[in-house]
């Protein structure tokens, strides 16, 4: 009987993939320029109520040596990624931290968003910094949590060339565990609905994650595997803890090997074991409560050393 279930269960959850994949919306005209002038406040307007200190953000700085996009994970607020950027600022860095749609402080928004939403609205702030390192004759660099790695990534599927000196990716949830993607499979029922979030509460953005969030990075993995090997053959570091509990480390070197990216892709493990927080997650690996200090301070380190940007 256990086993009819379980059989059951594959057999319909893979209509509902193949149900989901049919229904996505095909991404908007791509590649697109930086033509059309963008200003962070036009970035931030938007008809929903949202919090002031999750907006997107532009820490300038006329002296910088680079300037560094910075974007965040499914449901945190976007200031969590405060202690990295500082640290990026420290190096010399003018940072341009991006504040998705649906992380902004109001959960109307995050049940509306799209994949499609997303892309456009990183492309607005590709631009923005873009520009600005255009203006400071300085190299451009991305550095990416979670949700904020497959954005990324998905934006640079749309390009013509590669953009970054350098590629951080934290725990990059392109490439997730298999029961990761369960929530996606019951986007049919409404994409409004919302599943209860088990990150920390002075971390998250929301207290539910809406089915649009999860269907919208369902069409974003999709895209992120079909990938050209030659576009993303660039220096790339890839910071996972071995036991994160939503992105697969094996997955990601499988990617490596198909893609043939080890001459470019480098994989630092990291373990927040000797985190600071009341509870933790491996997949939470952003600053020194959730990595805890030694860890923390080795990966600056190692950031600093694959940066060498000076």
């Amino acid at each position: 009987m256990n086993t009819l279930v379980l059989k059951t269960v594959i057999f319909l959850s893979a209509l509902i993939t193949v149900w989901s994949c049919q229904a996505r919306i095909p991404s908007a005209h791509w590649p697109k320029d930086c033509a059309a002038e963008i200003k962070l406040e036009d970035i931030n307007n938007s008809s929903f109520d949202l919090k002031e200190q999750q907006l997107s953000q532009n820490h300038k700085n006329p002296q910088a040596t680079f300037v560094a996009l910075v974007v965040h994970g499914l449901n945190l607020k976007p200031q969590k990624m405060q202690a990295i950027e500082e640290q990026l600022q420290s190096l010399g860095g003018e940072t341009v931290r991006v504040a998705l749609l649906g992380h902004r402080g109001s959960l109307e928004e995050q049940k509306q968003v799209t994949w499609n939403q997303w892309l456009e609205q990183f492309h607005d702030h590709y631009c923005l910094a873009s520009k600005r390192a255009k203006e400071l004759k300085v190299p451009l660099i991305n550095l990416s949590f979670s949700l904020g790695a497959l954005v990324s990534l998905g934006h640079l599927g749309q390009q013509n060339d590669w953009p970054y000196k350098k590629l951080v990716m934290i725990a990059p949830a392109a490439w997730i565990h298999w029961y990761g993607k369960i929530p996606s499979w019951f986007s049919f029922l409404g994409s409004r609905l919302g599943l209860p979030s088990k990150n920390l509460e002075s971390y998250r953005a929301e207290k539910t994650t809406s089915l649009a969030a999860y269907e919208a990075m369902a069409q974003g993995r999709a895209e992120v595997a079909a990938l050209s090997s030659e576009l993303i053959k660039r220096d790339t570091l890839v910071v996972m803890d071995k036991d994160d509990e939503l992105v697969s480390l094996k997955n990601i070197k499988e990617f490596i090997e198909e893609k043939n990216l080890s001459d470019y892709w480098q994989v630092y493990q990291v373990s927040n074991k000797n985190h600071q927080l009341k509870k933790s997650y491996h997949h939470l690996i952003i600053d020194q409560a959730s990595m805890g200090p030694d860890t923390w301070k080795a990966f600056l380190e190692r950031l600093s050393s694959f940066l060498n940007l000076q």
